[in-house]
């Protein structure tokens, strides 16, 4: 708008407090928040964590990062959309002049482009998947920058079966995946009716769930990491690692004061390791959901033998899920005589 309003002739200032003041005002309380969080303490946002740069450049260029999700094959329909972004931006390119409008959106492009290479892709444990996220917006704003000048249409009409078929193509991919996660959610939540209602839920996750066809760049990926907060709603119950609740950018957290975490894991970091470091020795949790003891390895059912021991000795094994056996419910001998839900 200011590039019109210059060419035009016409005062900038007017124009500036039309279309920049409102979209300054807008962006300055995350530019606040952003401030103070950039002058934070570093030990209390946890150590900055970068990805290689060649590896965040070639994950951009080929379009893996922002849109491979499950499986390595997914790989090669994201490497066809981006020889097709790559080849609407060439043509894109040699159709001049640009008008204001493309050049704001490659000074933007170039802009995010800059911040999801220099940005760390976690910030310790609570602020992760930064670079997977930001890698969203270069793609987008390119296509909107190559759909400045359309194209002719046989060429339109070729990026559309295109891009189409990629889309339908990753989605196929991830069939397998999606059915398998259906199903192990619905195992977990078959075992809801031997949860006694109102109860304090622990899950004690032995195993972590490995995507298909090898490591994927989140491996933090498992459809069941959360799922423990369904159960607890399901059965009118609190969920002890609800890791919205003890994070301060979410809305509702346990109270300082009545903080059930804080009994089975003092340090707060115990609840995300897999299997968890927590003690379980504790009146606070009435129920304890064991996942995947027949998948974890020997070396994992090593690391939590202190756990069982603790669950074996204070806790009585009332239910285990049919399908399986994924998941396993303790119920603690003083609470075995209440009513299940």
């Amino acid at each position: 708008a200011l590039t019109r309003t210059r060419a035009a002739g016409a005062p900038v200032l007017p124009a500036a407090r039309r279309h920049l003041l409102p979209v300054v005002l807008l962006g300055l309380p995350v530019a606040l928040l952003t401030a103070r969080f950039a002058l934070s303490d570093a030990a209390a946002r946890g150590p900055a964590e970068h990805d290689p740069l060649l590896g965040l450049v070639g994950g951009l260029l080929g379009l893996s990062t922002p849109l491979v999700a499950y499986s390595r094959f997914e790989v090669w329909p994201a490497h066809v959309l981006a020889l097709v972004l790559l080849g609407l931006a060439v043509g894109a390119w040699r159709r001049r002049p640009w008008g204001p409008d493309r050049q704001a959106l490659a000074l933007t492009g170039l802009a995010v482009t800059a911040w999801y290479l220099l940005s760390p892709e976690r910030y310790g444990p609570q602020y992760g998947f930064l670079n997977d996220r930001l890698s969203l917006f270069p793609p987008l704003l390119l296509l909107l920058w190559a759909a400045g000048p359309p194209p002719r249409p046989a060429v339109r009409r070729g990026v559309v079966v295109a891009v189409l078929g990629c889309a339908l193509a990753a989605g196929l991919l991830r069939v397998p995946q999606e059915r398998r996660y259906q199903a192990e959610v619905a195992e977990l939540m078959s075992i809801t009716p031997a949860v006694p209602r109102g109860s304090t839920l622990l899950k004690l996750q032995l195993w972590r769930d490995p995507p298909e066809h090898g490591h994927l760049r989140n491996h933090y990926r498992d459809a069941l990491r959360h799922e423990m907060g369904r159960v607890a709603v399901v059965t009118g119950g609190v969920d002890v690692g609800h890791y919205e609740a003890v994070l301060d950018y979410f809305p509702a957290r346990f109270r300082k004061g009545d903080d059930p975490r804080h009994a089975v894991d003092p340090t707060g970091q115990g609840l995300w390791s897999v299997p968890p470091r927590v003690d379980v020795r504790t009146d606070v949790v009435d129920v304890v959901v064991v996942l995947g003891r027949r998948r974890a390895s020997p070396r994992q059912l090593r690391l939590a033998a202190p756990q069982l021991a603790q669950l074996e000795a204070g806790y009585r094994r009332v239910a285990v899920s049919a399908r399986t056996g994924l998941a396993e419910v303790w119920v603690r001998r003083s609470s075995a005589g209440r009513p299940a839900g």
